[in-house]
């Protein structure tokens, strides 16, 4: 059978200091950088992530079937740049990863394989490791993605992955995400409204359209933990993220849910809103337990937490 060429999307800002594993992770694929259609969009990062990449780029270039470097002249969010890649994307398949995160070296030939053999015309998330770096840039395993409840409701019917959706508020499944393009196209790509969460309203917008999410269970993603946009290693959590996460939730599921998961959800909201107005989102014994205290109240949280091992 002749391979298919597949679009790998890598989506930077301020990733100076990662940008080139996570290149050299996707030029490692043992599915051949010459079956690879590589885009690179940067949102205006204010560190040497563009010249870092000009100079792997010109390295590299000729060993994939096409190469595409977009530079955003001002910041537009991570859901804009993620769109701007996927818009530019010419194949039938998409793989997105952030410019911090490694592509384990089978991750395309794994999905690639798995969408012909399931005949798939969706999405397929996989498993994630989580690491972190230590101070000699080496790696530090913690636990994999996503919680094993996820993945039983990842290997279930559409009607128990939309109800987990929009009552847990998401999937702990991003990075891994191997995306046909028509669908992306067909829903919209994601919704711009939400400049920092472009994947929670996707998902909610392919489920709806009628599709549902299949599971790959392998590793094919290193995902790094620590400062991003939704994870801060010196607040308990991300202010912006989770206001932004907040009017998701307003706009699009409350009307969807039900009424008790609808209060839980509100408990939860108002415990993280007081560690927010009290306490900054600043680590203390008192805002760590008003923020665990509504965590538990969540819907779904609990059951991911016990699933984990």
């Amino acid at each position: 059978m002749k391979k298919e060429l597949i679009s790998v999307c890598v989506a930077s800002y301020n990733s100076a200091s990662t940008i080139l594993e996570t290149l050299e992770s996707i030029l490692a694929q043992t599915y051949g950088a010459e079956y690879i259609e590589l885009l690179i969009s940067d949102d205006a990062s204010t560190d040497h992530t563009a010249s870092i990449v000009d100079e792997w780029i010109c390295e590299h270039k000729s060993k994939f079937q096409r190469l595409v470097f977009i530079k955003h002249e001002y910041n537009v969010g991570v859901t804009k740049n993620f769109n701007s890649l996927w818009k530019a994307a010419s194949q039938r398949w998409i793989k997105s990863i952030a410019a911090d995160d490694i592509l384990m070296p089978e991750c395309l030939k794994k999905n690639i394989d798995f969408v012909y053999e399931r005949n798939v015309e969706s999405v397929v998330f996989s498993k994630m490791q989580a690491f972190n770096s230590n101070a000699d840039n080496s790696h530090h395993n913690l636990e994999e993605y996503p919680s094993v409840f996820q993945q039983n409701v990842l290997q279930s019917d559409r009607k128990r992955q939309y109800s987990y959706l929009i009552n847990a508020g998401g999937l702990a499944v991003a990075p891994s995400s191997f995306i046909n393009r028509e669908l992306l196209a067909k829903v919209g790509f994601a919704d711009e409204r939400f400049p920092m969460i472009e994947d929670y309203p996707l998902w909610i917008k392919i489920i709806e359209s009628g599709h549902k999410f299949y599971f790959l269970n392998e590793v094919t993603v290193n995902y790094r933990k620590g400062n991003s946009v939704s994870q801060s290693t010196s607040l308990l959590f991300n202010v912006r993220h989770f206001l932004q996460h907040l009017t998701i939730e307003l706009m699009l599921t409350n009307k969807k849910i039900s009424f008790l998961n609808k209060i839980r959800k509100y408990i939860y909201m108002m415990m993280v809103l007081c560690v927010y107005v009290f306490f900054d989102a600043k680590p203390s014994t008192l805002s760590r337990f008003i923020y665990r205290l509504g965590l538990l109240v969540k819907p779904y949280w609990l059951a991911d937490k016990l699933s984990k091992r």
